[in-house]
Formats: C-alpha cells, structure tokens, sequence
C-alpha cells in the first residue's frame, strides 16, 4: 500500500505528538510505501538527535519538507499548497493519512483530497482543536470548532486514540461517528529499549520521565513525599526520586525547594532525547505519571504507554474517571488522585514495600500487546483497507 502521511509536526520533532508519530511510522514504513509532506520545524535545535539517527534506517519513507515560521503554520500551508499538485499525480497513492495537532495537517490533507477526490482520506485526532479544556480564551473558538467539523465530516474514514475521544467529538459536533471511525491507541516500540539495564534494589529510585508546564505540576506528588519524610523517616534511606525532562521555571524552583529541604533524596536531571528517556525508565525502579488534578478523561498520555514499554510498576496520579487510570487498573498498576497527598503517599510506601519484597502486582501480559506499534500498525493498515475499499 501506498500512503501519503501529511503532518504538520516533522517525525524527528522533539515534540510528544512527533514522537508518537515516529512510531506509527517506522513500523507503518515495514508494510507501506509512505512518502510524508511536513514541516521543516526539526532544522536545528528543535530536531531530537535519536530520531534523526532513527530515521534513517526507515528506506521506504521519503520526506519532504516544507519551510514554516514556529507558531504561523499558515506560512506551511500556503508553501505546500503551491506545490503539491506539481508533485502528485492521480495514482501516486492508496491513502491520504492526515494527523493532528494542529488542525493545519488536515485542512492540507482536505485541499489535496479535493485535488484528487480518487483517493480516499482518513485523519487522525489524538487531541480536540476545539473545546479543549486547555485552550486560553474563545477568540479562536468558532474557527476552531468549524475547521474540526469540516474535518469530521469530509473525511473518509477517522481515527481516534480512546473511546473517550471519539465521544467528546461527538457530543461537541452533534453527530455519531461510530461507523466511520475506529479507535487504535498510542504505541510503544518494544526493540527500542535498552537491554541492559537492572531494576534498582535499594533505595527504591521512582523516576518522572517527561514534561511539567501549565497545570500539570509536581505540586502533589512533591506533596506526598514531604509527607513520607515528615511521619514516615524510616523511609528516608528506602526510596529516592528523579524527576527527568523540560519544565517550566514554576515547576522546577518548586522541585529544588523540596530538594534542599527534605532528607528523602531528590534529584532533577536534563531533558534527555527520546532513546535517552526510554533507557531513563529502564533504569528506574517504579515510574510516576503526573496528570494535572482537573485533567479530563478524554486524553491518553503517550507517555503512559511509552512507560508501560519499559515493564516497569507504575503510579498514576491522575483522577479516577481518567483514561490513564482505566488502563493502569486493568495492567494491575496502581493510581491515585491528584487532590489526595496522603493517598499519593500511602501507594509510595505501598509500593516501596512490594518492591523491596520483589513482589509487584502489575502484569506484563497480553494486555500490553495492543499497545505495541506492530499491533497498532496492524490495525492501522487494516482501517485504510478498508476505508477504501482494497
């Protein structure tokens, strides 16, 4: 099959929605003829250096890259569409596959499907453009909401990361979506964790490996520990915690506060690329996702699934009705709220205590298999067979 991938965010972007285009990717390319229209937003310190180094063993994608301003994807819009019709032709591809965010990739992927109307299109929403409970103000709201519907609505076939995605479009835009979707989840790339690397035993080395900005903030689980450290002091020389990764100013003076005055160690480490955080949660004991206390259900976290990848027990704080927690419950890991330190500080211990007896309780079964990027890709191919037919 032959694929056109049109994506705003470049596949070697260090972004977390470039990543998890990466890996449909790469494992897309091991089936697939697949030829990418994108952004040249990856020229120089924004590209991340394991994907470059990645990508150029995928020998059936070629990319073209086409110039943009950061923040004006308009400017790309307008230089792909004065010359992507010199570059296709009728035949040239199978599928039309578009990806969000932002919206722009697929107001492109609608303009090349009128061109060529012979070629069915899908597009994939990981992520509202409207009513998204992150979005600062209305001004753009309307225009949001349209350009979102047009997509839904022109589209020949939808992807969507969960359930709980695919229902929030529907509520927002008033129509069912069901016959025309299907939902296939984030990935992980099982060969591309390292393989020697042992489970810390003592202290118990809990590691957050991403990003914290806006509302999403450490502020609860920092919470947590100085709880443990104040009631708890035994636990002081059993668990320690590293928090990896970009983030804002807010989120590290709060961490460094915490470091300077607790005895529970605590360390902050730089933003690593992406092979450099897989090898980080390899290296961990126990992982800690951090999900912002009025977070909605309607997102899955890409790295919550990179973290299941790593085989490693998991803590979710995140809210009970959440996407993340539904997942985290059926693997046997476990969860806690946001709005609960004392909570947060019991499963710590909890925790602590099983993996000093080297008894967790989290599963790495079949379960897992759905979220491999084989599997995904499996699925994925399937969708475009049928959406057109073949």
């Amino acid at each position: 099959m032959r694929v056109l991938v049109i994506s705003y965010l470049p596949p070697t972007l260090a972004n977390s929605e470039a990543i998890v285009f990466f890996k449909t990717l790469r494992a897309l390319s091991q089936r697939c003829i697949v030829q990418v229209i994108t952004s040249d937003l990856d020229n120089g310190p924004m590209a991340d250096s394991s994907l470059v180094s990645l990508m150029r063993s995928l020998d059936r994608v070629t990319i073209e890259r086409y110039p943009t301003l950061p923040s004006l994807p308009i400017v790309w819009i307008k230089n792909v569409l004065d010359s992507v019709n010199y570059t296709m032709n009728s035949g040239a591809f199978d599928i039309i596959y578009s990806r969000s965010l932002p919206q722009d990739s697929h107001s492109v992927a609608a303009f090349v499907r009128r061109s060529f109307p012979n070629i069915p299109w899908v597009a994939q929403f990981n992520d509202p453009w409207a009513v998204h409970p992150w979005n600062d103000g209305q001004s753009l709201e309307s225009y949001r909401r349209d350009k979102e519907r047009d997509t839904l609505m022109q589209a020949d076939g939808l992807v969507f990361c969960n359930d709980a995605l695919r229902d929030h479009f529907s509520v927002v835009h008033g129509v069912d979506l069901a016959e025309k979707s299907t939902v296939i989840p984030h990935s992980f790339a099982p060969d591309l964790y390292p393989k020697d690397c042992d489970r810390p035993k003592t202290p118990i080395v809990f590691k957050h490996v991403g990003r914290f900005y806006g509302k999403r903030t450490p502020g609860s689980l920092l919470a947590a520990i100085d709880y443990i450290d104040t009631r708890y002091p035994k636990y002081r020389r059993l668990l320690s915690f590293c928090f990896t990764g970009h983030m804002d100013q807010e989120s590290h003076t709060l961490i460094e506060e915490y470091r300077q005055r607790l005895a529970v160690p605590i360390t902050i480490s730089d933003n690593v690329n992406f092979t450099e955080s897989l090898r980080e949660m390899k290296e961990s004991s126990a992982l800690v996702l951090v999900e912002a206390s009025d977070e909605h259900s309607i997102f899955l976290p890409s790295k919550l699934i990179d973290y299941m990848g790593a085989n490693r027990p998991i803590l979710g704080i995140t809210r009970r009705s959440s996407t993340s927690a539904a997942i985290l419950s059926k693997l046997g890991h476990w969860t806690a709220s946001p709005t609960d330190s004392e909570r947060i500080a019991n499963t710590l211990m909890n925790m602590t205590d099983s993996l000093l007896d080297d008894t967790p309780h989290y599963q790495t079964t079949s379960l897992q298999y759905k979220f491999t990027d084989w599997h995904t890709a499996d699925q994925l191919i399937s969708f475009f067979q049928r959406v057109s037919g073949s």
